[in-house]
């Protein structure tokens, strides 16, 4: 079971890898500055009354975050530096009181999946919702907008693509689209983790806990992540299911996100655990 005290429930770090987003049980959430991986520091500290539950940072802006409240409100902020954050523009979701949220690539328009199956996307020029693309009614568990379309895959094996229907495998825990979408990255029940192509065909499947909850995160196209929480193990695996390293952890994960070439963990308090993604050696609030 994961610990209840002090678990950061989210990270998101910025595509430069040098600006981090972390969020605890309480709904604060803090922006630390990862410019140097080894000596994290805390930049801005955001409290909200609604807690966080998703955050995601803009592709195109780097000074700018989105993230989700459970009032079901979206709210854009720009953080810069140290400096206190300053809300751009806040939108209501029509549904729902929890979800995923992605920027599209031209970091114009965002989408939020929300547990009732709906996918809406704003033009955050216009605050215009333009698009309403009904899923299944079940958890959203990774939602990725591509520059074809949105791609989704939810915890009844829902899959939705750009210009298929909706497709569906057995269900699963956990899910991760690599950097182009080519692939797919699945957990089940038991454990194990399946790589599927863009056809859903099975690559591979390896065992990777005895059961306990997975986390999930590929970096490039070439190599993905798997956090056992029972475990507190890290494992990176290529895409022909060979394991590339793994790193123990001091407690249980809670979130992963990667930039560049470093990896960030959720865990115990807002501290940040990153790790190098080439081969795994701790390089912040792990054991060496």
């Amino acid at each position: 079971m994961a610990e209840r005290t002090g678990l950061a429930t989210l990270t998101a770090l910025r595509s430069d890898g040098r600006r981090l987003a972390a969020t605890a049980p309480n709904g604060d959430l803090k922006v630390w500055d990862t410019t140097e991986p080894t000596k994290p520091h805390l930049l801005i500290r955001l409290t909200r009354r609604h807690r966080v539950i998703a955050a995601t940072w803009n592709p195109t802006a780097a000074d700018l975050l989105a993230t989700l409240a459970t009032d079901g409100s979206i709210s854009v902020w720009r953080m810069v530096d140290d400096r206190p954050p300053q809300e751009m523009m806040r939108l209501l979701m029509p549904y729902g009181r929890s979800g995923k949220l992605a920027w599209f690539p031209d970091g114009r328009h965002i989408a939020c999946a929300t547990p009732d199956g709906v996918i809406s996307a704003w033009d955050l020029v216009s605050g215009a919702r333009q698009t309403q693309v009904l899923g299944d009614r079940a958890d959203c568990l990774t939602l990725f907008p591509g520059p074809d379309g949105l791609r989704a895959a939810y915890r009844d094996g829902s899959i939705r693509q750009p210009g298929t229907r909706t497709r569906h495998i057995q269900p699963i825990t956990a899910a991760s689209w690599s950097t182009t979408g080519a692939l797919l990255a699945v957990a089940r029940e038991d454990g194990s983790v399946e790589i599927r192509d863009e056809s859903l065909r099975t690559r591979w499947t390896r065992a990777v806990s005895g059961g306990s909850p997975l986390l999930l995160a590929w970096y490039d196209d070439t190599a993905m992540v798997a956090a056992d929480r029972g475990g507190r193990t890290l494992t990176a695996y290529d895409i022909a299911g060979r394991a590339r390293w793994q790193t123990r952890l001091p407690g249980v994960p809670t979130g992963l996100s990667v930039a560049g070439d470093i990896l960030a963990v959720g865990g115990c308090g807002f501290a940040p655990w990153i790790v190098e993604l080439g081969t795994g050696t701790p390089l912040s609030g792990l054991p060496s």
